[in-house]
């Protein structure tokens, strides 16, 4: 539109119009107020079917990853998403590293307590 226009125009924003000319003018809101009903009666011309099924493909495919979930479950999908398979496996990482130290200190308690009963014996056989 820009291109095929003379004399040269100029596109600003609503937020532009209403600085440069100031927000306090009932002028300058009537002409924001028009220049926003002629924006959107030009973009309405100019979007087709196209454009809406892009947009709904859009809504529909780029949503946040709790949004999607939330809707699955409304759905009654019970989809484990790769981000759950992880966590879950790294639950279960961490508490396998935990049972290995609890062995471990077993372990340790049980030599301590063999050498305390071994040195244990041999004050009794020393002494005895």
């Amino acid at each position: 539109m820009i291109d095929y226009t003379y004399p040269d125009i100029t596109v600003r924003r609503k937020a532009e119009i209403q600085e440069s000319i100031g927000d306090q003018s009932c002028v300058a809101q009537a002409i924001a107020d028009t220049a926003n009903g002629f924006l959107q009666t030009a973009v309405d011309d100019f979007l087709g079917i196209g454009d809406a099924i892009a947009g709904l493909f859009h809504q529909e495919m780029c949503k946040q990853l709790e949004d999607a979930r939330r809707e699955q479950i409304e759905r009654g999908d019970h989809v484990r998403p790769i981000d759950e398979i992880r966590m879950n496996r790294k639950e279960k990482a961490e508490a396998r590293e935990k049972r290995q130290k609890e062995r471990e200190t077993e372990r340790e308690k049980r030599q301590t307590q063999r050498q305390v009963d071994r040195a244990s014996r041999q004050i009794d056989r020393v002494f005895c």
